[in-house]
């Protein structure tokens, strides 16, 4: 991929001015052996000026990540953006894997505590002489298109995101109040090694395939307080 970074970069650089190439530290587990292998990999990172939104490339995949997200009629044509401009650059015709993650901070508003704002069976039970500090609600499972993992987390949250997705390379909008209880709303729904994996053609459609359950949870996650303050 190295080949073709000058060429990606010069495609996006009108809009994604900032560049990076990083070396990140990897531990492979061999398989039927004890040994660990500690590898270097090269990634390569486009960003807005202001560090809210960018991709990130390796050898064999391609994020697109913001913290400054709107609405999805905004968010998709970066997508296909950024896949494209690879894609006709690099010579790829089809994807393995594609998916939609969605993290989603859910705070006290004012007087109102953060249980006004999400449906009842997220609000968890106390425990008899224990002071909670994390507690969450776990769902994975198939849908029509692939498989979908949602997760709510409730508690003192301290970092900017779950901890899978640190360090958060962009700059944050929101962050959780430390003295207070928080919520993330965190979604994943992706297709992965199906034998109707799109062409690169055919990637908007799909994700916006890929967003209808993502909505779905989200709205079946928060209260109709939320919904009319909200809007």
């Amino acid at each position: 991929m190295a080949q073709y970074v000058p060429d990606i970069q010069e495609r996006l650089r009108s809009q994604y001015e900032e560049f990076e190439e990083e070396q990140i530290a990897d531990v492979a587990m061999q398989p039927r052996s004890k040994a660990i292998a500690l590898r270097n990999e090269t990634r390569w990172r486009f960003e807005r000026a202001d560090a809210r939104s960018g991709y990130i490339l390796y050898n064999a995949s391609l994020t697109y990540h913001t913290t400054a997200y709107t609405d999805f009629e905004e968010f998709v044509p970066e997508i296909v953006k950024g896949f494209s401009t690879v894609a006709e650059i690099a010579g790829i015709s089809r994807m393995h894997r594609i998916g939609l993650r969605y993290v989603d901070l859910i705070a006290d508003q004012g007087n109102a505590p953060l249980e006004d704002y999400i449906d009842a069976q997220l609000r968890g039970f106390e425990l008899d002489g224990v002071t909670e500090k994390i507690s969450q609600y776990v769902v994975s499972g198939a849908t029509v298109m692939g498989q979908i993992l949602f997760r709510a987390t409730k508690g003192v949250l301290d970092a900017a995101l779950p901890p899978d997705l640190l360090p958060l390379v962009l700059k944050p909008v929101r962050m959780p109040d430390p003295n207070k209880r928080s919520l993330f709303l965190d979604t994943d729904h992706f297709i992965e090694g199906a034998e109707s994996m799109p062409r690169i053609e055919q990637l908007e459609q799909f994700l916006r395939e890929l967003k209808k359950p993502i909505a779905s949870a989200f709205k079946r996650a928060i209260s109709d307080k939320a919904v009319k303050e909200w809007k």
